[in-house]
């Protein structure tokens, strides 16, 4: 269905190796940095992922918690979930206050680019949107990193009755490939797994990626 060379997505290694925007990107987490280089590359007309970026809905249709009202978040206060997106909202906060001390203070040309806005748009995208990808280090050894991969990220989810579609790194590790996995009609659409769990449960899902699923076994918020 899909297969995108490993070059051609996005992933903390851009970041690290952009001048400027990789100094700045160096000392925080991979997720924090990866929201900085997207922050960047965004704003950044000359930038050749700015049209992959363009694809991706404004922070109001995202439905992501860092979008969430406290009265909104108040709904599941009856789960543990209401504090999770609380906690997930300031951990989000902490990391642009840090991001933008940095700046401020030593990167004033990077302040019209790298905004509160665009560090919490990207770092929504990359919260709903990025796959876990198994890359292979020249030792051989095998790693996870989580990569905005153009095409597989407009995949839907689906349940585990429901998903037809397995996604992998090939074996060379120069690959990252979408394919059927089990027979799909004509116009059936696709569908895949967001997690490496076999089934998702709907607080993971809500508060991830900011919806629930209207069939399946694991659909309570406990």
């Amino acid at each position: 269905v899909t297969r995108t060379p490993l070059v051609a997505m996005l992933n903390v290694e851009h970041a690290l190796v952009e001048p400027v925007v990789g100094e700045v990107a160096d000392p925080l987490s991979d997720a924090d940095a990866l929201a900085v280089y997207v922050a960047h590359e965004r704003s950044n007309e000359q930038s050749r992922w700015q049209p992959y970026l363009d694809i991706f809905p404004d922070m109001e249709e995202f439905g992501a918690y860092s979008m969430w009202s406290e009265e909104e978040i108040n709904i599941l206060q009856a789960s543990p979930w209401a504090d999770r997106v609380r906690s997930k909202n300031q951990r989000m906060e902490d990391s642009w206050n840090s991001v933008y001390e940095d700046i401020h203070e030593n990167y004033p040309e990077l302040e019209g680019t790298i905004t509160e806005g665009t560090f919490k748009w990207a770092s929504s995208v990359i919260t709903t949107r990025s796959h876990s990808v198994q890359l292979r280090m020249k030792t051989g050894k095998w790693i996870s990193a989580d990569c905005l991969v153009p095409l597989a990220d407009s995949i839907n989810y689906g349940t585990l009755a429901e998903r037809n579609i397995e996604c992998y790194t090939t074996l060379d590790s120069e690959f990252f490939e979408c394919a059927v996995s089990k027979p799909v009609k004509a116009g059936e659409e696709l569908l895949t797994q967001y997690s490496h769990e076999p089934e998702s449960s709907a607080g993971s899902l809500l508060t991830r990626y900011g919806f629930v699923p209207e069939n399946g076994a694991r659909f309570e918020l406990e």
